[in-house]
């Protein structure tokens, strides 16, 4: 990986990154390593959050932050004009399934529209910005098997996250076909990544942060889909693989309208209970409920990450095992009140030198 690092500091040194979705749990994590990379960050939400690894980051690290809502702001062609970003990372989301099933007009408009009004800002700036669109694992057509999806396989949303996911994918396709990609500055790819987890994520509906705030709040964590199994891997694992598509894109256009997926080696493919148990007590005694989402997600959900391997030289760095250590010694952290800002920037640090 000490090639590829070398590679990262050349491609990211005193350049300017756009980051939309910096306050999230991945964009805060990817505005950490682009800092240490000594990369200019300019960062796009809707909102600041509160209780995630954004709240500990010093204002200082961002060049500039902006909310705003991408699905319906005008001000997107001025800030890249006036930022002249060398990268655009697209990760503002609503990215909860259950939320979308709740609401699920504001997470089409939230997703669609907001990459849809991205993608034309870009198509404006007057140079080609390599543009990293973020999707989900969740984009494919659901199946029986236990085989590991590939990029060609079927794309299927079975609820209005991934189906909002899908039309992205479709909306990035249709412009690089519809339009001479060169001429209208289209350098475009979209990623798709496993189920992360890691420090500072305080999301709701997600098996790590439900098992720390029950900790937290002294109650048994309820676990839907104990049997289910998910490409689970350290947030800092496809964000490395992220880096490594911007990249190529700026040397490359064959890469241009390529998907690629970031997921753990197959060993690392683990049920929902298998990772709790991993996290050892209290949490294996987690109380096992009935999914609030039964017949909607896939038991069975797997990646292969051939593609990327063969194309950007990308494999997974940690285990199964190393990833619950981070993330557990990151929550450990938080609970002893102990400096996580320096936790966490030593934790990218040593990840970019294994």
């Amino acid at each position: 990986m000490a090639v590829q690092q070398n590679a990262l500091i050349r491609g990211f040194s005193r350049k300017r990154a756009l980051v939309t979705g910096h306050t999230g749990f991945k964009g805060a994590w990817l505005s950490l390593i682009l800092r240490k990379l000594d990369c200019e960050v300019l960062g796009l939400s809707l909102t600041k959050r509160e209780n995630e690894l954004y709240s500990i980051i010093p204002s200082n690290y961002f060049k500039n932050e902006v909310m705003l809502d991408l699905s319906s702001s005008n001000q997107l062609d001025d800030i890249i004009r006036d930022f002249k970003p060398d990268y655009i990372f697209h990760l503002a989301a609503q990215s909860s399934v259950l939320d979308s099933m709740k609401n699920p007009f504001e997470t089409w408009r939230s997703n669609l529209a907001g990459t849809l009004n991205l993608a034309e800002s870009v198509s404006r700036a007057g140079y080609p910005i390599p543009t990293v669109f973020v999707t989900t694992d969740k984009v494919y057509k659901t199946r029986s098997d236990s085989v590991p999806f590939v990029e060609t396989d079927l794309l299927d949303g079975s609820e209005p996250y991934s189906a909002s996911k899908v039309a992205c994918e479709l909306l990035i396709k249709s412009l690089l076909r519809s339009h001479h990609h060169e001429e209208y500055g289209f350098k475009f790819s979209t990623v798709r990544s496993g189920n992360v987890i890691g420090g500072g994520d305080w999301s709701p509906h997600r098996l790590v942060p439900d098992l720390y705030r029950s900790v937290l709040a002294k109650v048994k964590a309820s676990i839907r889909n104990p049997s289910h199994i998910r490409p689970w891997q350290h947030v800092l694992e496809p964000l490395y693989g992220y880096l490594l598509v911007a990249l190529k894109l700026v040397d490359s256009n064959h890469i241009t309208g390529m998907n690629f997926n970031f997921g753990p080696s197959d060993l690392d493919q683990i049920s929902v209970q298998e990772l709790v148990s991993k996290f050892g007590i209290p949490f294996v005694r987690a109380t096992i409920t009935n999914s609030e989402t039964s017949g909607v997600e896939t038991e069975s959900l797997k990646l292969d990450s051939t593609l990327a391997n063969r194309v950007l030289n990308w494999n997974p760095q940690l285990n199964i095992d190393q990833t619950v250590g981070l993330t557990r010694d990151w929550y450990n952290a938080f609970v002893e009140q102990r400096n996580l800002l320096n936790l966490s920037e030593k934790q990218v640090e040593e990840f970019l030198e294994l």
